[in-house]
């Protein structure tokens, strides 16, 4: 299913077993949004996920959040959402510990002239794999340092796909600021738009982005695991 500007977006059946907690998430104790935009958060969905599984938190930008309070302005349900926003230039993110969970909090570009509370999630998991989630990142060298990110070390790497598509100031960018023993390429479009021509088309783009990390795991499928082989 086609999402907002062609940006792919998770089916209806999945959506909604998200929203309930069922199968595979029944168990889901932290969720986390990057920014208010709507290719990436639904206020709507995010309060029918919190009224069915009163066991969540949710992690968002103020942005996010209220669009939240605008929908439903109840006390009990905004109590489970956290709003932590890092200054710009800040080396120092916020750390939270939720429900045995460590998330680390990073202010993160969302691009130039863009007034967008966009954040990067470094997650920790008990058995101590780590992710690092970079939302709608435009990489910068002296921005990512300058909010605390310098050879982060992190198992698992999500960063948007136009990073590392024929851009060698960013993909130097994220090199010195991240240490990953894997990137995960993601935010891939599915339908033609006039500015891939260049580039041959989705199928070429993905072929030029995989081609260009060297420990990327490719996940293009929804609901596609990965695991690695012993």
């Amino acid at each position: 299913e086609e999402g907002l500007m062609g940006y792919n977006k998770v089916s209806t059946p999945v959506l909604e077993d998200m929203i309930a907690g069922r199968g595979k998430f029944d168990d889901v104790k932290v969720a986390l949004v990057s920014h208010h935009h709507k290719d990436h958060f639904d206020a709507g969905a995010t309060i029918r996920h919190l009224r069915a599984n009163p066991n969540v938190t949710y992690v968002m930008p103020p942005q996010a959040y209220n669009d939240i309070a605008a929908i439903d302005p109840d006390p009990a349900l905004k109590a489970r959402i956290q709003t932590p926003l890092p200054e710009f230039n800040n080396p120092k993110p916020i750390k939270l510990t939720i429900s045995g969970v460590e998330v680390t909090v990073f202010r993160v570009s969302h691009g130039p002239n863009r007034p967008i509370e966009n954040l990067g999630y470094l997650v920790k998991l008990p058995d101590d794999t780590t992710l690092f989630h970079t939302g709608d990142i435009v990489a910068n060298l002296d921005q990512l340092v300058g909010n605390g990110l310098l050879r982060q070390p992190v198992t698992f790497l999500l960063p948007t796909f136009w990073t590392f598509l024929d851009n060698d100031d960013a993909m130097e960018a994220v090199g010195l600021a991240f240490d990953p023993l894997y990137i995960v390429p993601n935010h891939f479009l599915s339908t033609q738009q006039d500015w891939m021509k260049p580039h041959g088309g989705p199928d070429e783009i993905k072929t030029k982005v995989f081609s260009a990390i060297p420990n990327a795991i490719r996940l293009t499928g929804e609901m596609e695991c990965w695991a690695e082989l012993e």
